[in-house]
């Protein structure tokens, strides 16, 4: 499915459907190829499912980890082609962080003894993300499209574009 046919922009006010067969099941993400419009945030993921033989007890969807600028991205692709590249303002997860004073965290609510099942999914420009929640362990069960045999990380490296299907256990005290 990536890598589809130009489909030029889309007008305000009007819309696109594009409809496809799925062959596999799984967490990807969507973004645009029109200019430099993803690095601004035209990006969303996408989630085919499927059978399951993991351990989980709440699904808390997907994840978003981005980086950020708070310079258009078109000034900094100018001055990027004259310089090493730009390092990001800031980091968001699911659109959100703080800098300084102003914006708010991404927050999820966890429980004692339950397992959660978390979509992660890289949407940046050019970052490559450690994911970790502190003092738990993540149970891998699937990477951009691919069931793996299941084994547990603390830290999940997650280079760009790369999408991974992790099993937080809070068996532990929160």
């Amino acid at each position: 499915m990536h890598r589809v046919n130009f489909i030029g922009p889309i007008p305000p006010g009007h819309s696109f459907t594009y409809r496809f067969r799925a062959t596999t099941y799984g967490t990807t993400w969507y973004h645009s190829h029109f200019s430099l419009q993803y690095s601004d945030g035209l990006v969303g993921p996408l989630v085919i499912h499927g059978p399951t033989s993991a351990d989980w007890d709440v699904d808390l969807g997907t994840v978003l980890l981005q980086d950020w600028y708070h310079t258009s991205i078109f000034e900094l692709w100018f001055t990027e082609r004259q310089n090493p590249p730009v390092p990001a303002d800031n980091a968001l997860i699911n659109g959100k962080n703080k800098i300084g004073s102003t914006g708010e965290y991404s927050r999820f609510k966890f429980k004692k003894g339950n397992k959660y099942r978390m979509r992660i999914i890289n949407t940046s420009t050019d970052h490559h993300f450690k994911f970790s929640i502190d003092g738990h362990v993540m149970t891998v069960q699937a990477a951009d499209f691919v069931p793996v045999v299941p084994y547990n990380q603390t830290v999940l490296s997650i280079a760009l574009g790369i999408s991974s299907t992790d099993i937080p256990d809070f068996s532990a005290t929160i």
